[in-house]
């Protein structure tokens, strides 16, 4: 019988370097990630084993970490103070492709804009108008991708 789970990350596939590891009596567990590996470009493995009543460990299960895709965001338009502008907005994930559904929002300069999601191609054009001088943010998020983030200048 399995009464808990013995979970390691690390940064190789030997875990001879583990960065974190837990035992827990639950089947889902969430690391802290506050190593500095977690950020990094290189790989990191997951292995977890179940653990009986006396905390014998069973077999490994092992598997690579897959760190999420990029989103790329680009923006086309113009804005002025007081002045209604349009943002073309158009969200991209690997290799260019399209990102539809991708969630865009719109803060800073006095904005009030409610979010909008992309269409099949991508694309969402925001409406805004700013009410003061300064840099507008925008932010694509998507499940799976890690966030876009640009900014406009407003004139």
């Amino acid at each position: 019988m399995v009464k808990s789970y013995r979970v390691q990350v690390a940064t190789t596939d030997s875990f001879s370097q583990i960065i974190e590891q837990a035992v827990t009596d639950n089947t889902s567990w969430a690391p802290k990630m506050s190593h500095s590996a977690f950020t990094g470009a290189e790989g990191l493995y997951w292995r977890v084993a179940a653990l009986d009543e006396g905390n014998n460990a069973g077999g490994w299960a092992t598997s690579p970490l897959r760190a999420a895709q990029r989103a790329r965001m680009r923006v086309s338009g113009k804005l002025r103070k007081d002045r209604a502008g349009r943002l073309r907005v158009t969200v991209t994930g690997r290799r260019g492709k399209a990102l539809r559904g991708a969630v865009v929002r719109v803060s800073g300069a006095g904005i009030v804009a409610s979010p909008r999601r992309t269409g099949k191609r991508g694309r969402v054009v925001l409406r805004v108008v700013p009410r003061s001088r300064g840099t507008v943010l925008l932010s694509a998020d998507k499940t799976g991708y890690s966030p876009a983030r640009a900014r406009v200048k407003v004139r």
